[in-house]
């Protein structure tokens, strides 16, 4: 294995060497664990940044080291600049993302169905689960059904808007990971998923593209199961959801699927339409233009450094409808801690294509059509 490991690290070098050749000169080369880190010393403009330098060959070098299937990434210390290149273990299979999505399926349909609000909003307090060893041991064929319901939509949602970003990121060469999903004892079962870049963002047309494609995505899949929800909701059994402060989508839906007379008095949902209720919530949380959330990286794709601005705007927004639901204020406080401000890209001047200036756009009025002020009634 070692032997096949050091013939790996010879073959990046070979073709590395071969790919900067007459664009950077190589003064310095090391192994960190399973990596090969290059130092290298561009010869056009060596005084520049690297986001000033050659960045169309940067760009050139790593789409081809991508198609030989290595993952790469630029760096630029006080040092110079570095290139860090490793062969990925496509033999290793992904037990962590495996694992914590097997946990979430098991916490979505357990805990939404021992949470006070869910049994006051959408079940039946007669089939309600009297205590939660009764539930796992004695669960009514109802029961099962809704929590089957619920968790095939909930999760449809967040794997749609995960693998939104997953394969965007791919179609643009960019590394990431497979989706983390957090299961979580909360009214839903999780606290959604995570995706992390494992490569720089080269410009703001990716930086769009791949940060519009999960809410655009798992909007669509949102919107399907309050459709099919609502079909199946009765209008006439008492709960506590009411369409008063309610997303402008849940609105709409309701008054064409429900008609005017759901309004002015709270019901039970069908397990479907709260699974895309709370996926609604969960793309607007998502499409706030803050820091690192799908939001962030949209408004900073379609306006640069003029997201600061948009920035200051939401959080002072976040402070007033905190005042609404307090949620709102951990989101502020969260947006603090990871800094509100997007990080640029390595060619933020690189022209963006009407294409993902319409993908940028859509995925704003997905936001306007999900923000919820009061989620909770508060």
């Amino acid at each position: 294995m070692k032997a096949k490991r050091k013939q790996q690290r010879e073959a990046i070098l070979r073709q590395i060497e071969e790919l900067l050749r007459g664009r950077f000169s190589v003064t310095a080369v090391g192994n960190l664990g399973e990596e090969v880190i290059v130092r290298l010393e561009p010869l056009l403009a060596p005084d520049e940044p690297l986001s000033a330098i050659a960045t169309a060959e940067i760009s050139s070098i790593t789409e081809e080291l991508t198609r030989l299937n290595y993952e790469c990434a630029w760096l630029e210390r006080a040092g110079g600049t570095y290139l860090r290149v490793r062969i990925p273990n496509s033999d290793k299979f992904p037990w962590t993302n495996v694992l914590l999505f097997a946990l979430t399926v098991v916490t979505v349909f357990f805990f939404p169905q021992y949470s006070n609000y869910v049994i006051e909003t959408v079940i039946d307090l007669k089939e309600a689960p009297l205590g939660f060893v009764d539930w796992v041991f004695t669960p009514s064929a109802w029961q099962v059904s809704w929590g089957l319901s619920f968790t095939f939509w909930l999760l449809g949602i967040l794997l749609a808007h995960e693998f939104g970003h997953y394969f965007a990121g791919r179609r643009r060469n960019l590394r990431l990971t497979l989706p983390f999903f957090i299961p979580f004892p909360n009214f839903i079962g999780t606290m959604g998923a995570v995706i992390r870049f494992k490569s720089p963002i080269e410009n703001r047309r990716d930086l769009i593209e791949v940060g519009a494609a999960g809410p655009i995505a798992g909007f669509v899949v949102a919107v399907i199961a309050i459709w099919i929800g609502l079909l199946n909701t009765d209008p006439t059994l008492e709960g506590t959801f009411s369409f008063e402060s309610e997303s402008l989508l849940m609105t709409f839906m309701g008054k064409m699927i429900l008609g005017e007379s759901a309004f002015g008095h709270t019901l039970r949902l069908a397990p479907a339409a709260f699974a895309g209720w709370v996926g609604v919530l969960i793309t607007a949380l998502n499409m706030l233009p803050l820091s690192q959330l799908d939001g962030g990286h949209v408004t900073y794709g379609l306006f640069g450094k003029n997201q600061r601005v948009i920035a200051v705007l939401a959080f002072g927004g976040l402070i007033w409808a905190g005042f609404q639901w307090p949620g709102w204020w951990v989101y502020g406080v969260l947006a603090l801690v990871f800094k509100p401000f997007h990080f640029p890209t390595l060619d933020d001047n690189y022209p963006i294509p009407t294409s993902a200036k319409i993908i940028g756009w859509i995925a704003l009025v997905i936001f306007a059509l999900t923000l919820i002020i009061k989620p909770f009634g508060m």
